[in-house]
């Protein structure tokens, strides 16, 4: 039986009785997918597809049945540099926020919720920069998905990692990963490529501030668009105190393999995984870690 056309069989109940119907029929997999796009604003069919379905066919599915009953919003941004169009990029919808909502026993005033500033982000200019934060931790999921010995223990949004790190710097996210026994945590970069190299030098400063006051600190990842980029952010960057590694996603889009050159390595060095930037050995001329 299908299981969206059951719950949209209760829609002649009042409001609050068709959600706790609604409610009951919702798997795990449906909360968590809430949960991701509540917490993380908006991702497209293929990051979904990866965090938690086999294929983007089941993935489109579901969520076409989610976006019907309300729980999900969906939109399609236009494509004006090439032919044909973007895939579907979900938002949490009016049902799914009232069942979030009553799971943390909270009002709907109180989770904070609007359907129209959620689903804003359609119109933001910084919508692809936010789809390529959140495609960069949605890949190290995806590889968790196909090595068990490795896991995303954390990820955190833009809005929740300046909650946390004050108005010193404005990482693109923080997370955490384990691979075995080996954890490293560390703050992401994401780079599209639009701002002049200087720039992106200049944040570092901000987190060595950042790290003195905090009597540690972590890899600073830049994930940058291509291979030439990232040698120009490289030529910018000197050493210093911040340990800041590099990756370009068009040679590998998988950031949990080895991808990943420390800023102190020369350019013939092999690169590192992820979870390799946890030995202070990697960083060579860096002062040494003393908390990661």
């Amino acid at each position: 039986m299908d299981r969206g056309r059951t719950v949209r069989s209760t829609s002649r109940l009042p409001r609050k009785a068709w959600l706790t119907e609604l409610a009951s029929r919702l798997t795990p997999r449906d909360r968590r997918l809430c949960r991701l796009v509540h917490d993380h604003t908006v991702l497209t069919a293929h990051q979904l597809a990866q965090v938690a379905f086999g294929s983007l066919d089941r993935a489109e599915h579901r969520c076409r049945e989610l976006t019907h009953l309300e729980v999900l919003d969906r939109f399609r941004p236009i494509n004006l540099t090439q032919t044909g169009s973007y895939p579907y990029h979900y938002t949490l919808g009016p049902a799914g926020a009232a069942i979030l909502a009553a799971e943390n026993n909270q009002t709907m005033a109180q989770f904070g919720y609007r359907r129209d500033l959620a689903q804003s982000v359609a119109h933001n200019q910084n919508l692809n920069h936010l789809i390529g934060c959140n495609g960069f931790f949605t890949a190290l999921i995806a590889h968790a998905r196909r090595h068990p010995e490795t896991e995303l223990t954390d990820w955190w949004s833009e809005r929740r990692t300046a909650a946390a790190v004050g108005a010193v710097v404005r990482p693109d996210g923080y997370g955490a990963w384990r691979h075995g026994q080996t954890n490293v945590s560390f703050y992401l970069e994401h780079d599209n490529g639009t701002e002049a190299t200087r720039r992106v030098a200049d944040k570092l400063p901000g987190y060595a501030r950042l790290f003195r006051a905090q009597s540690a600190w972590r890899p600073v990842l830049l994930w940058l668009p291509t291979g030439g980029r990232e040698r120009a952010v490289r030529r910018a960057i000197p050493p210093g105190d911040v340990p800041v590694a590099t990756a370009a996603r068009d040679r590998n889009p998988d950031p949990a393999g080895p991808v990943w050159a420390p800023i102190t390595a020369p350019d013939h060095a092999p690169r590192v995984r992820l979870a390799g930037l946890a030995d202070p050995a990697v960083w060579r001329h860096t002062p040494e870690p003393r908390l990661w």
